[in-house]
């Protein structure tokens, strides 16, 4: 996770970086997660600029929801949030 994190931090925290989809899905400690993200996320005086923000399951959506804090506002036209059940998918989605 370390890493990921630190490749988040030198790709995406750029003056000249817009991202078009961000996708996030948690396989772990989702807590840690978020809580990296919010650390990194705190320090960088550049807001991230992000078009869209996709995650998969429950577990990845408080970290969805710290980047879109952190995310300039003018950019950000969706959120998807994709749920899985035992047979079946659920999707829910925002559009601003």
């Amino acid at each position: 996770m370390d890493e990921a994190i630190d490749w988040f931090r030198q790709m995406c925290l750029q003056k000249n970086v817009t991202i078009g989809q961000f996708h996030i899905d948690t396989n772990g400690d989702s807590e840690k997660l978020t809580e990296k993200l919010d650390e990194v996320l705190k320090k960088s005086e550049i807001p991230l600029k992000i078009e869209s923000i996709h995650c998969v399951g429950t577990e990845s959506s408080d970290s969805m929801w710290k980047i879109m804090e952190y995310c300039d506002k003018r950019l950000l036209k969706e959120m998807k949030m994709d749920q899985f059940y035992e047979d079946e998918i659920k999707l829910s989605e925002w559009k601003f």
